[in-house]
Order: structure tokens, then C-alpha cells, then sequence
């Protein structure tokens, strides 16, 4: 029987539709416009996240113009013919003209008129930037206190997403109204360079090159084999009226849903979406029309090389059903469900491969069941797939225990369960998936109840017609292929108008405020009960929690991996071992059959095991957590073959230019004192270590009764103090000195180098910041804001925005939040080689001088005060909380002060500190990628030039 909502109305007699006991409260409506507006109730924080997504992505775009909805997407934060223009008419003109010439650029054959073209669109576009006010839209968004600000383009919608406080609602949906009613196409060629930027980071990702390899073979025909960032030969001739034809076709209220999740009012909400959203001229709902793939008759292998660790990719596609969704979703949590899945269980767990795990994609027209697969050291990757495909055989004949089925269906209610504590956001993304594929609410909501009634016998049935052929892409290690660059023509950069604002953002930020929130301090001793239990430990039992029926316990030691170096790998290991009663997958299989998940970790700090499920099952999680602690059992056959796969991902993480690039970092932070390498654990070390002995590292550390309880769920204080009173603790352990490791003062800059086969170069600025002082955390959260982080940042403005030097441009001035420790100051571009000169000295120039614009700076501060206004904390991040009050040595006075401070602070103020905690700094510099590209000569000038190998940053 299909899942209907209930039809309800509100006081104005407008239809809503709803489910009986929803925990996401939600309520989907219908504008006059046939915008579909989606609501959810959730008061955990005062404030909401929203979402606007259209329809369409890049399955939708034109055959000749590939990559137009992801570029469209980035042309939607450019504003208006209100937001951001300093001069319509004069600036209109000119964009017309640019309109016009890069249609006859895009036409015309001969290479040199194309050169020319393109200056002269160059040269007016330097013109019309003189009118334009770059980032105008953002900076209003940032004045509401609206925070991770940004979207996302996939092959069947985009998504526009940004969470502000409460109280800003109606602001945001005048400022988003306006925003879809008409975009405009300025700073067009400069953003152009932007995209350039991401294709060409594109080509060094080894991940993203196989699996648009893979879609490409699935989908010969269908449009969403094509990549959705475009082929280069779209991207060098783009066609603005294509864009802006795209976008009438398109976004329009009927293929568009309007998500707002969070603290709010179901009628003043409603009101608010139909003056601003609901304002938007109604149109007809374009009728999607895409040519069908034929289905695979026999699978195809395809091979990719890249300079990263082997890795198979295997991909199913079948027509989208409702039938089809839920066995997709309930088959792809059979094989790997986040360490409990058949795949984890019976592949992992015993060590035959070192990673493998499956996931799902549910589009319009199809579903994608996508298997990845790590090969051990040594495995070949033919070998390593006949170990997973065993598997899958036996999982697709439903040849496996019939309690899996209701242990995954159990494991949703948890995770639906969860969702509703987290960022609403999260909510609101998942609405985004229901829309775009044409899934329906109630089916989604019902998915636990449905998965429940799926018989073995029908899943086998769906498995044998659905999954028969597949795409494997085996991706081996080497140099890679038909690597295309984009080469980016000469752009001169763009004037940015700092501090000048449209009349329409002029009008907006001299709006009347809105009624601010009262921050809520919190108050540790209230809502955190502390008491020491019987047996010596201590509890501490969160009273300030969410009201669902999810517990998270945290068994938790002050002894870190700094005090201990063997602790991280005694939290992997336990990953892989039972008791002495159950093995390792009886154990995992004990724990899933009740809904619970367990992990273990050591960072600097602490040590903890956490184990979260249902309420009703603490006791048994606490009796079986206790259990795996006090009776491990390691095993020599499957401890050797654990540190063989340490040493694989090891390997693994040399060849990751990413890693390569964080390492390296840390060496420009740290120096020789790196903890990177001093903490490592060699392989002679490793291999000589008795499995027991390693486990009982974290195992008697986390018996002993210096351990602390941290609870967040269901139960009583009362019913938590029993059941934990009788944990069985053993003798106190000496606690180990804790290592120090702290940024060194750059006196003598250097240059460190290190080669990757990578198109891009990632490119990274340390400094020591100095004593980590609390009564500077202010401004250390305020230049984050102000001059690093996010697109109203004055590093993005004058990286990307202004001179297009790199694709992404920002960092952070990292707080130690620790007494005595030293804070670090961590830039960081990604680029060009040929950009390379011209982008240090400029994010040097800013580092020396931090730019003073008043506008900017009182839009960053107001963001941070609403951001601190509407922060509260509860559950694990109310205990988090007080210990960081801790190790900064303060109290609650000082986050009144702090708050006050916000309040209080000028430019001037910021400015001071910059000077003296960044500007007065050398910085050391770290130049990540092939350096056969980079000019040696040009960047001696920045310090002194060091190339390190692998050993040197990995330490093997």
C-alpha cells in the first residue's frame, strides 16, 4: 500500500500535508507559483538552514555546451540588476557587448581572431567591472551571520545552501528572491578562469578520473555519462546566451523545492516564502527528454592510470522504481554499512582486502550501485576482486543471515534518529535527493518499516535482474593518460570596488535589525552532572541533551597519543579483533543485531572508545563495549596481516598528493621536531609488536579507574550511575609525560618543495603566531571571518575574485587553545605554474598588511556576533565544550567577555593584531606538485629552496 501524507490547513486556510508521528516535523506546501516549499521543525539551535535547488543539472544542459549548469551555478553568486551593481545601465551595455563576442569567438575558426576576440572581451570586461560591486551578494549573506554559504551541481539538480540565524529568515528569502528572479552574468570571464582552475584540478584526482570513466561506459547515450564540470573544448568557448537560456528554461518555481529546516514557525514561515520565493513569475515545468542507454549485455573492464594507490571501482546501473530504490537501498547496506556490512565483515574484518565498500546514487532515470574495492600489498587486483565477488554472489542469492535484513532496517531508525540531532542541513540535503530523483517523502521516512518486510527471496530475485553486468574500472598506479589541460588565457585583473555597494546593498545593510538573540552561555555545572562512581571512575552525565532516543557513550581516558605513540594503532587493531568468546564478526554481529556501532580513537588529548545505538540498548552496548576492552584477543595470523595493511595505506598515502601536500605542511610548521615523524611507528617496530600487548595499551588504560564516563542519551541519572557502577575497573596506571609539539619561529624563510604528479600546484604559508593568548581569541575568530575563510574573505577577493591567481585561496589563524602552546598561521592557494610568482607575492603582500576596509570588517564582526549569539552547545559537544574551557585555562566570565568584545571591536583593533601576530612574521612557503613546471629562479627570491622526498615528510 503506497505512503500517503495527511492534508491539513492552517489558520489563513492555506493546505499543508504532513505524517503522524514525523521526527523531522515536517510540512510541504505548494506556492500560488508552484514553488514546493518544505518546512522542519527542529529547536535545537536558534537558527535555519536553507536550501533552494532546481531540477536540473548537467544531464539537462545543452549537447554543446557541457558543464553550463556548474558554471551557471558559480554565475549565481554574482548578483543582479540590483545586488551589486554600482551603474545598471552603463554596466548592462557592456555585458551585452561581452554576450555578443564570446558568441562570435565561439563561432569563429581562425586561432588568431579568436585571440583577438578574446582581448577585446578582456578589455571590456575590465571596463564593466567598474561598475560592478564583486561579491556584493555574499557580503549580504555574511551580514545576516549566514555561515557555509556555497552550492553544488549534480548531473540531476543544483543546490543553493546557507544557514543563518533565525531571526534573519525573511531577509534572506527578499535577498534569494531577488537572487532567482535575475542573475547576471558579470566578472564572467574571470570566473571562467575559476572553473579552468577546477577542471584542471579535476586531472589530478585519481578518483574522480576513474569514476567519470566509469559513468562515461555506463552511459554511452544518456547525458550523465558526459562530466559535469564539461569538456574542455565547451569550456574554452563558452556562450553566455546559452547560460541565460538555460536558466529561463529551467529555474523556474515548478522544477524548484525551497527547503527551510531548523527553529521556526509553520505560518510566519509560510508567509515569508510566499512574499519573497512565492513572488517569482510562474512557469511551465520543462518535460524532461533524454535518450536511454541500452542495457549492458556483458560487462566491460576499463583501466586508468594515476600516480595513487591501486583501487577497483565497480558500477551497476538499473532504470529508477520504486521497488528498484528500495532494494537498492536495503542490498547496498547488506554488503557495507560503516564496518557491520557483509563486505566489512567477511572481507575486511578478516583482512582479505584492505578496504572495500559500496554506495548508492539514486538519479531520475537511474540508479547507480557503485562497489570500491583496495587491494592489499601485494594483492593483485584480480585477486582482491574475486575475493569481494564471492561475496556478492552469496549476497545476491540472499545467502546470508535473515537477521541482517532487520539489523539494517534497525541501523536506519538510528541514523534517521541521528539526522534529526545533527546540522539541519543534513535534512535538508536529503530532502534535495528525494526531490531530484522523484522519490517521495513518506516512502523515504517509511524506509526502516518497508526495508523490514523485504524477503530474501524477492531481494535475490531483484539482484539477479538488476545486477547481471557491470562497468569495472581498475584504476593501477602510474603515469597518468590523456591528461587535457585547459589553458587559461591572459586575464588582466578585474577592479573589485572594494567597500562600494549597489543602492540595493546599501538599502539592505541599513535595514532596521533584527531583534538579536540572546547568546546562551553554557553553564557547565547546571547541565553537566560530575560524580565519581564506586568503583573510582568518574561520570559525567550531560543533562542539556536532544530529546531523542539515541545514546552516545564515551569511555574516555586523559591519556593521549602524545603520551603513548602506540595508542592510535591500539584504537585500529580493536577494529579488527573479538574475545575470547566471540571473533571479531560475532562481536560486530552481536553489536549490529541491537543497532549499535562502536569506535576507537586517541588524538593529543585523550583516548576513548564511544559506542551509540537505541536507548533501550545502553546496558547491553556498556556489557559488550566492556567485554571487547577487558577480554581481547589478538591473534599473531591476523595482527601480521594488520600491520601489512598499515603499511599499505601507508604506502598508499605517499603516493596521495593530497597527504603529501598536508605533510609537507606539517614539516614547514614543526620543523625536525614534526610530530608526523616523531610519533611514527617504524615498520621494525611494528612488526616486532605481540598483538596482546598492543591491545592492552588502550584496553587496561580505558579499565583503570582514572577513566571518565561521558553519557548523552535516554536513561535517568540515576539508571546511567547503575549501570556504569558496575563497570569492572583495574589497577591505576602511571600516566606518561606528554610530548609537546609546537610551531617554530620562522627566522629564516624557506621554500620547501616537494614533487607530485599533479596538473595543479597546492601552495601553503606557516608561520608561529605567537603565545596562544584567550583574551585574543577574539580577533583570531574575527580574521578568520574577515580576511581567510569563505567567499567574503578579503584573501578570496584579491586571489580569485580580482585576479583569478587560483582556484581556491583562504586559511586560518589557528588558536592553540591550549596554555603555553603556541598558535599557528596557515595560508594556503591552489594554482598554475604559470601563476605561481604573481600569487605568493600578492598572499604576502596581504599577510604583511592586512587590508583595512571598514565595511567589510563591520559585516565580518556582525557575522561573527550572530554566530556566537546562536551557538549552543548540548549532548558530546557540551562535554567537548568544557574540556577545550579547560585546557584555555578559563571560565565562564570569559565568554562574556568575549561576547562583549565582539561587540566592541574595531578595525583598528583587528588591524593591531594582524601586525603584531601575523604581519611581523616571515613565513616559510610549500610548493606541492611537478616541479619540472615551476620557475626556480623566481621563487628563491621568497627563501631559501629545500626539495624533500617522501621519507622526509612521511618518515618512510
Amino acid at each position: 500500500m503506497e505512503n500517503k501524507m495527511n492534508e491539513g490547513s492552517d489558520s489563513k486556510g492555506r493546505k499543508y500535508y504532513f505524517l503522524d508521528d514525523d521526527p523531522f516535523q515536517v510540512r510541504i506546501m505548494k506556492l500560488k507559483n508552484g514553488l514546493t516549499l518544505v518546512l522542519s521543525k527542529n529547536s535545537l539551535q536558534p537558527s535555519v538552514s536553507v536550501m533552494v535547488a532546481v531540477r536540473a543539472g548537467s544531464t539537462d544542459e545543452p549537447a554543446r555546451s557541457t558543464g553550463l549548469a556548474h558554471y551557471f551555478e558559480h554565475m549565481m553568486f554574482k548578483g543582479t540588476p540590483e545586488i551589486g551593481t554600482l551603474n545598471w545601465n552603463k554596466e548592462s551595455a557592456l555585458l551585452e557587448k561581452i554576450s555578443d563576442l564570446f558568441e562570435e569567438r565561439r563561432n569563429e575558426k581562425d586561432p588568431e581572431r579568436r585571440k583577438k576576440l578574446y582581448q577585446e572581451i578582456d578589455r571590456l570586461s575590465g571596463k564593466a567591472a567598474e561598475y560592478a560591486s564583486a561579491g556584493e551578494y555574499s557580503t549580504l549573506v555574511t551580514s545576516l551571520g549566514g555561515a557555509g554559504l556555497n552550492a553544488a551541481t549534480g548531473t540531476d539538480f543544483t543546490g543553493y545552501h546557507v544557514t543563518i540565524p533565525a531571526n534573519e529568515l525573511e531577509k534572506l528569502l527578499k535577498l534569494e528572491a531577488e537572487r532567482f528572479r535575475k542573475p547576471v552574468l558579470r566578472l564572467f570571464h574571470t570566473e571562467l578562469e575559476t572553473v579552468y582552475e577546477e577542471f584542471n584540478r579535476a586531472q589530478d584526482n585519481d578518483s574522480r578520473r576513474g569514476y567519470e570513466a566509469l559513468l562515461k561506459a555506463l552511459h554511452p547515450i544518456h547525458p550523465a555519462g558526459r562530466p559535469i564540470i564539461g569538456k574542455p573544448e565547451h569550456l574554452k568557448s563558452p556562450s553566455m546566451r546559452d547560460i541565460e537560456t538555460f536558466f529561463k528554461e529551467y529555474y523556474i518555481p515548478g522544477n524548484m523545492i525551497l527547503v527551510i529546516a531548523g527553529d521556526l514557525d509553520y505560518e510566519k514561515t509560510f508567509d515569508m516564502a510566499e512574499r519573497t520565493m512565492g513572488q517569482l513569475p510562474a512557469a511551465p515545468v520543462p518535460i524532461r527528454d533524454v535518450p536511454m542507454d541500452p542495457i549492458l549485455k556483458k560487462d566491460i573492464s576499463l583501466t586508468v592510470k594515476g600516480p595513487e594507490g591501486e583501487y577497483l571501482l565497480m558500477g551497476f546501473c538499473f532504470p529508477v522504481t520504486k521497488e528498484n530504490m528500495l532494494f537498492a537501498q536495503l542490498f547496498s547496506s547488506i554488503l557495507s554499512d560503516n564496518g557491520y556490512g557483509l563486505f566489512d565483515q567477511e572481507l575486511v574484518l578478516p583482512q582479505k582486502v584492505l578496504s572495500a565498500d559500496a554506495g548508492l546514487y539514486c538519479g531520475r532515470e537511474h540508479i547507480h550501485l557503485l562497489i570500491h574495492l583496495r587491494p592489499r600489498d601485494g594483492q593483485k587486483l584480480d585477486d582482491a576482486e574475486k575475493e569481494m565477488r564471492k561475496i556478492l554472489a552469496k549476497a545476491m542469492k540472499g545467502d546470508f543471515e535473515p537477521w541482517r535484513i532487520k539489523a539494517v532496517a534497525a541501523n536506519c531508525r538510528v541514523l534517521y534518529a541521528k539526522l534529526r540531532d545533527s546540522d539541519p542541513m543534513d535534512f535538508a540535503w536529503e530532502m534535495v535527493g528525494i526531490f531530484a530523483s522523484g522519490d517521495s517523502y513518506p516512502d523515504w521516512l517509511a524506509l526502516p518499516n518497508r526495508m523490514e518486510k523485504f524477503t530474501l527471496a524477492k531481494l535475490a530475485m531483484l539482484a539477479k535482474k538488476n545486477l547481471e553486468h557491470a562497468v569495472i574500472v581498475r584504476k593501477v598506479t602510474g603515469k597518468a593518460e590523456n591528461v587535457v589541460k585547459v589553458k587559461k588565457p591572459v586575464i588582466t585583473p578585474v577592479t573589485l570596488n572594494t567597500g562600494k555597494l549597489s543602492e540595493y546593498g546599501k538599502r539592505f545593510l541599513a535595514a532596521k535589525p533584527s531583534q538579536p538573540v540572546k547568546p546562551d552561555f553554557p553553564d557547565f555545572k547546571k547541565n553537566i552532572l560530575t560524580e565519581k562512581l564506586t568503583n573510582g571512575a568518574t561520570l559525567k552525565y550531560i543533562r542539556k541533551k536532544s530529546s531523542s532516543d539515541i545514546f552516545t557513550l564515551r569511555i574516555q581516558s586523559d591519556v593521549g597519543k602524545y603520551n603513548n605513540r602506540l595508542l592510535p594503532l591500539s584504537a585500529m587493531y580493536f577494529d579488527y579483533v573479538g574475545t575470547q568468546k566471540l571473533s571479531a564478526a560475532e562481536f560486530r554481529q552481536e553489536l549490529y543485531k541491537s543497532g549499535l556501532k562502536c569506535t576507537f580513537t586517541s588524538d593529543q588529548y585523550h583516548t576513548f572508545a564511544e559506542i551509540t545505538g537505541p536507548g533501550k540498548s545502553f546496558e547491553e552496548g556498556t556489557r559488550l563495549i566492556g567485554e571487547l576492552l577487558r577480554n581481547y584477543k589478538g591473534e599473531m595470523k591476523s595482527y601480521g596481516l594488520f600491520a601489512e595493511g598499515v603499511m599499505k595505506s601507508r604506502k598508499d598515502n605517499a603516493l596521495n598528493p593530497k597527504k603529501v601536500f598536508r605533510n609537507t605542511l606539517y614539516r614547514s610548521i614543526y620543523g625536525k621536531n614534526n610530530p608526523v615523524i616523531r610519533e611514527l611507528v617504524t615498520e621494525k617496530e611494528l612488526k616486532n609488536l605481540e598483538p596482546d600487548a598492543l591491545l592492552a595499551e588502550m584496553g587496561k588504560l580505558l579499565t583503570s579507574p582514572d577513566i571518565t564516563f561521558i553519557y548523552a542519551g535516554p536513561a535517568s541519572e540515576k539508571e546511567t550511575e547503575k549501570v556504569l557502577s558496575e563497570w569492572k575497573t583495574g589497577k591505576k596506571l602511571p600516566k606518561p609525560e606528554r610530548r609537546i609539539y609546537d610551531p617554530e619561529e620562522v627566522r629564516d624563510p624557506v621554500v620547501y618543495l616537494i614533487n607530485t604528479d599533479k596538473v595543479q600546484l597546492s601552495v601553503g604559508f606557516t608561520a608561529c603566531g605567537g603565545i596562544f593568548d584567550p583574551q585574543q581569541n577574539v580577533n583570531a575568530i574575527l580574521y578568520d571571518t574577515y580576511f581567510g575563510g569563505g567567499l567574503n574573505s578579503v584573501v578570496f577577493h584579491e586571489i580569485r575574485e580580482s585576479r583569478a591567481h587560483a582556484y581556491s585561496a583562504g586559511g586560518s589563524y589557528i588558536a592553540a587553545e591550549k596554555k603555553g602552546r603556541k598558535d599557528i598561521v596557515y595560508m594556503a592557494a591552489g594554482t598554475q605554474p604559470d601563476k605561481l610568482d604573481e600569487m605568493i607575492g600578492t598572499m604576502l603582500k596581504l599577510l604583511k598588511k592586512m587590508p583595512e576596509r571598514q565595511e567589510a570588517f563591520e559585516t565580518a564582526r556582525k557575522a561573527v556576533l550572530k554566530n556566537f549569539e546562536t551557538a549552543r552547545y548540548y549532548g558530546m559537544g557540551l562535554a567537548e565544550r568544557q574540556e577545550a574551557f579547560d585546557r584555555m585555562g578559563v571560565d565562564m566570565a570569559w565568554s562574556r567577555n568575549n561576547y562583549k568584545r565582539f561587540k566592541e571591536l574595531t578595525v583598528k583593533e583587528l588591524a593591531d593584531f594582524a601586525s603584531k601576530r601575523i604581519g611581523e612574521k616571515k613565513f616559510n612557503i610549500v610548493v606541492c606538485g611537478d616541479l619540472t613546471k615551476v620557475n626556480r629562479k623566481a621563487l628563491a627570491k621568497y627563501g631559501k629552496l629545500v626539495e624533500l622526498s617522501r621519507k622526509d615528510v612521511f618518515g618512510y
